[in-house]
């Protein structure tokens, strides 16, 4: 008997071990209320937890207006308070996203309302700010549409990556980057269909998240931003129907505006 309760004790401590670790040092760490090291910045709709804060990191303190930048372009509001976490070491990206690896740059956790900055986007040039926005902008998307939609559109990926690297301000490539690439014939013409962005190489996911974003900007140009809020209802409520909202709501079809799209990239080729 007593080896029994020597035994269900080491492993009630080994739980109780793996939770603080996994609380502290670990996936769970967004839900600790105890967070040793980093720097809490509230605002209305999100927190943020930061460490080794510097001044490029001044964005952070710009999350209100962030925040309704991206209510305002997409036409929804954000409905369940966000948790911001920015990570400072590539480590830590080892330690809180263990499924990437540690080379995630950012990444939104849709279902728990989470999103982490990771070590590797500090180190951009721009800041973290063009991930931030690019995230928020996934995040608003994912709170406005049910678990089973969301997972349709990741699968489809081009109309969410597309609105947000447009919303991030940079992306990996512009217009005339695209043209460069594609006059050279060093790359294949990215297309609205193919692999999933988890499947995706490295230079495969740039190429195609800009042709993506270079795609979204030819529809505001040409059609305007209602537009492209109205076709971003339907397209949240019926994944699956896209192609019929993008007639319902353009008056054209999909296939037609991608040649005109692809048309006005070939300038110059």
């Amino acid at each position: 008997m007593a080896q029994k309760i020597s035994r269900k004790f080491l492993i009630l401590i080994f739980v109780l071990f793996c939770i603080v670790f996994y609380l502290f040092w670990g996936p769970l760490f967004p839900w600790n209320p105890i967070k040793i090291g980093f720097t809490e910045i509230p605002a209305t709709k999100a927190t943020i937890y930061a460490t080794e804060l510097t001044k490029k990191d001044s964005v952070l303190y710009h999350l209100d207006e962030i925040i309704q930048q991206e209510e305002d372009f997409h036409g929804i509001e954000y409905s369940d308070h966000i948790k911001i976490v920015v990570l400072s070491q590539e480590s830590n990206n080892r330690r809180y996203l263990p499924w990437l690896g540690g080379s995630g740059y950012s990444v939104s956790l849709s279902p728990l309302d989470v999103i982490y900055i990771g070590a590797n986007a500090r180190k951009y040039p721009e800041g973290i700010g063009p991930h931030l926005r690019h995230e928020l902008s996934h995040l608003l998307i994912d709170q406005n549409t049910s678990f089973e939609n969301a997972g349709k559109m990741q699968k489809q990926a081009w109309f969410v990556e597309g609105i947000a690297e447009f919303m991030s301000g940079h992306g990996f490539y512009n217009k005339n980057d695209l043209r460069r690439i594609l006059k050279s014939r060093s790359a294949p013409r990215p297309s609205l269909e193919g692999k999933i962005p988890q499947d995706m190489t490295w230079q495969e996911l740039q190429l195609n998240y800009s042709y993506y974003k270079c795609f979204i900007e030819y529809l505001v140009d040409s059609r305007g931003i209602p537009k492209l809020r109205e076709y971003l209802k339907l397209y949240i409520e019926d994944p699956d129907n896209f192609t019929n909202s993008f007639f319902k709501i353009y008056s054209v079809d999909l296939d037609t505006s991608l040649k005109l799209f692809n048309s006005e990239l070939s300038v110059g080729e």
